[in-house]
Formats: structure tokens, sequence, C-alpha cells
């Protein structure tokens, strides 16, 4: 993670790497293991891999979403100085 009060090339740097992390795990995750059982958090309630994947894309829209709101708001708001 860049630390706080970095430049806005570094923060497009880090999401990059980011993704590219992220489709690095995709492209070598074993399609036979899709299935399989996995326990999510504390409670260790069932899921499968395939199930943790999906959640993680979901959750990261979530954020993609808070993160362009956020850059709106900013953009109008040195705008309106």
């Amino acid at each position: 993670m860049p630390p706080a009060g970095c430049l806005v090339p570094e923060l497009v740097q880090a999401f990059h790497n980011q993704v590219e992390q992220a489709l690095t795990q995709l492209r070598t995750t074993n399609e036979a293991t899709l299935t399989e059982p996995r326990g999510v958090g504390r409670a260790m309630l069932p899921s499968t891999v395939l199930g943790l994947l999906v959640h993680a894309a979901e959750h990261t829209m979530r954020h993609v979403g808070q993160l362009s709101v956020t850059a709106r708001v900013l953009k109008h708001a040195a705008e309106a100085y």
C-alpha cells in the first residue's frame, strides 16, 4: 500500500500492481479447486474457492465505486476554489 500523502502517479501505479497481482492469482488458480469447500471468517461460513473469488470481485467493485465517488467530490471541491 502506498504511504499517506503520495502523489496520483504513485496511487495509479499501486492500483495497477494490485490488478496484476489479482490477475496472476486468477491465472494460477487450478480450475479443479473451484468447487472445493472453504470456510469464511471466524464463523467459518461455508463457501467454495469460486465463491471466494466472486466475493473478492464484488468487494473490489464496491471499493472502486467508493473511489470514483470520492474522486468526483474532490474534483468538484477543487473546482469550487
